[in-house]
């Protein structure tokens, strides 16, 4: 009888398991609109915690052309893109590096735009978004200061300018 017990309680603790886990998984990332463009929950410079809710929420509502971030870089991410932009402020609005083309470019990216209408294209996101992994600190600790650097070549060629800005690492 005992054995029984034994084995029934450890099924019970093993059954519990499989669905409590699962729904204790917090999210990772958040749907930023136009362009449903996920956005790190897992940065708590990115996300701060929500006072009320208790939640991790993003410093920006939306990523548009004239979004103003208060942080740089920032990370927006496609996941059916191999890496994450590195976004910045500009004088002519939003830009973004792209780490495989290693270039400085306006947000958002042309294939997020309906070429008829100019609109945005929101990324259609699988069901699972807000599990996918963080971006890895190396591949951060690696890019953010390319991206860095890219930027400030493009936006700020003398050195002295760069007092003015503050780019960090938002990880």
């Amino acid at each position: 009888m005992l054995k029984k017990r034994i084995i029934l309680v450890c099924f019970m603790i093993a059954f519990c398991s499989l669905i409590l886990v699962p729904s204790a998984q917090s999210q990772n990332w958040a749907v930023l609109p136009p362009y449903n463009t996920l956005w790190p929950l897992w940065s708590p410079i990115l996300s701060p915690v929500d006072a009320t809710t208790q939640l991790q929420t993003p410093i920006v509502s939306s990523l548009s052309r004239f979004t103003f971030l208060p942080y740089q870089p920032a990370i927006a991410w496609d996941p059916y893109m191999p890496y994450p932009w590195f976004l910045y402020n500009s004088p002519f609005g939003l830009v973004y590096y792209d780490v495989l083309q290693d270039f400085i470019s306006m947000w958002p990216p042309l294939h997020l735009i309906n070429p008829f209408t100019f609109e945005p294209l929101p990324i259609a996101l699988p069901s699972n978004y807000a599990s996918f992994s963080p971006v890895s600190s190396i591949f951060l600790g690696e890019y953010v200061p390319i991206a860095n650097e890219a930027y400030t070549d493009e936006y700020f060629p003398n050195a002295f300018l760069l007092t003015a800005i503050q780019l960090i690492a938002p990880f």
